[in-house]
């Protein structure tokens, strides 16, 4: 392209209305985040599980995503409850009842609340609770901003919509709001108040500063382009017979009813010169789709592993190493697959990244071991004492001397390097971060680091960091009221 001038190339792409003559040979597609598994290393971005948990979602913000504002304005408006709505987490609500005009409701129960980020810029104006009438019987509730309670009222038919000013809120890109309803006088078999919607607004002036000519999906009803068959079908696969790579990834692609469709799409229209790549984890193979896959030309994919056994589970609950290590066997009878194992090298697996490999030579399986983990933060390998990390370097380099096959040895000493060169003593607010953090999980899913981490555990006390039972999250109320989605 850059064999023209900027000024040309705009004036082309102007002339031909943004759309380019040419289609693409190589297609990723990434189709939502609808994943089985919350692997602890992950995000709500990628994991439907975790975008559902009370409380490894509550860690997500601080996951590199945190400049990212999640709430979807329609001008200076935006419905943020108390439906289940992606990039907010709710807690404390029941489940929706229908009315006979349409509608719908959500009973609050004593407590109840949403959670969602910001954009640290974003002007407040108010905020505005509709509430159902069945639901509002003179019982006292209040609601509270960031801790700070804003509003108390007793329910009756004169208030069925209420105001909370936010002018001037200070917001740190986190935005908490609880409805409290501690008694019923209902004299139904519901405690709280019956809602219908929770909606923030912006100060209006943020809407002239936006720009004049705003840009919409044009998709019908603004929807996600991965549920709209055409768009699919008749403008990203319009032309497969110019595709050469088509790579997939989620959320777990093999979890996703619309990757069925594509692959049947493709194969009904005899384009199965296509070759196919995933990132999968492991969990959702099945004799079906391997006959599918088996069509193409080829097909290479990228299996999600961090460790075996213990490791592996731990780190992503809840699979099951007997599972994973079966339908691998099974893709391993694919005549036209790749494999190769893509570990997260992270805290939780750097003692047993050569296990792994061990494994993976086992198998015949290639590996790569470029995937550093950066974020979430606490869970970096710069976190361990020197002596663990020189532990991790030095097990690598045991391997890499013994066992290793020659085409891996420089990527694995690679690594023991990486482990090496880290000297920086790690803060030991960070350390307690990662405390925090793995004793929630550990609470809210029946785990136990010493367990399953004893040698690093007793590697951490060694090195003058003395572990306890301390959480934040996962013994909060709001945690334990919430509900799945």
């Amino acid at each position: 392209m850059m064999d023209r001038s900027i000024e040309q190339v705009r004036a082309e792409t102007v002339a031909n209305d943004y759309q380019v003559d040419t289609k693409p040979s190589f297609l990723k597609l990434e189709l939502g985040n609808l994943c089985n598994l919350e692997c602890r290393m992950c995000g709500s971005l990628t994991s439907s599980q975790i975008e559902r948990d009370p409380v490894h979602n509550r860690w997500a913000p601080t996951w590199g995503f945190d400049s990212v504002p999640v709430v979807t304005w329609s001008d200076d408006a935006a419905v943020i409850g108390p439906q289940p709505l992606v990039g907010v987490h709710r807690a404390g609500f029941a489940s929706a009842i229908e009315t006979d005009d349409g509608g719908r409701f959500y009973w609050s129960g004593d407590k109840c609340g949403v959670e969602l980020g910001l954009d640290e810029n974003t002007a407040l104006d108010r905020l505005e609770i509709k509430f159902n009438a069945i639901g509002h019987r003179e019982q006292t509730f209040s609601v509270s901003v960031n801790g700070v309670v804003r509003l108390e009222q007793t329910a009756t038919r004169e208030n069925m919509l209420v105001r909370v000013d936010l002018t001037g809120e200070k917001i740190d890109r986190i935005l908490r709001i609880e409805i409290q309803s501690p008694g019923s006088n209902t004299g139904s078999d519901h405690a709280g108040v019956a809602i219908e919607s929770i909606r923030l607004f912006r100060q209006a002036s943020r809407a002239a500063e936006l720009p004049k000519r705003m840009l919409f999906s044009r998709l019908p009803g603004r929807t996600l382009w991965e549920n709209e068959d055409a768009f699919i079908f008749g403008e990203a696969l319009g032309d497969p017979a110019k595709l050469d790579r088509l790579y997939i990834t989620g959320g777990e692609p093999f979890l996703m009813k619309r990757v069925t469709e594509i692959i049947d799409y493709l194969l009904d229209s005899r384009n199965n010169h296509i070759t196919l790549e995933f990132s999968t984890n492991c969990t959702k193979i099945n004799s079906e789709i391997l006959k599918k896959l088996s069509m193409f030309k080829a097909v290479n994919l990228a299996l999600s592993l961090d460790g075996v056994n213990d490791t592996y589970e731990y780190i992503r609950f809840p699979a099951k190493w007997m599972t994973v290590d079966r339908n691998i066997r099974m893709l391993k009878q694919l005549p036209n697959a790749y494999l190769c194992v893509t570990p997260v090298v992270q805290i939780y697996n750097a003692l047993n990244l050569s296990d792994l490999c061990r494994y993976c030579d086992e198998m015949g399986l290639d590996f790569a071991l470029n995937n550093m983990l950066h974020w979430p933060e606490q869970l970096r390998v710069s976190l361990m004492p020197a002596s663990v990390r020189h532990l991790a370097a030095e097990r690598l380099r045991q391997y890499a001397d013994k066992d290793c096959l020659a085409r891996n040895r420089d990527q694995v000493l690679s690594v023991a390097e990486y482990f090496e060169s880290l000297y920086d003593p790690p803060p030991p607010q960070l350390f307690h971060q990662f405390m925090l953090f793995t004793n929630d999980l550990d609470v809210t899913r029946g785990q136990k680091f010493v367990e399953v981490h004893e040698e690093l555990y007793q590697s951490f006390r060694e090195a003058g960091f003395f572990w306890t039972d301390e959480t934040r999250y996962a013994n909060s109320t709001l945690a334990r009221a919430s509900e799945p989605v």
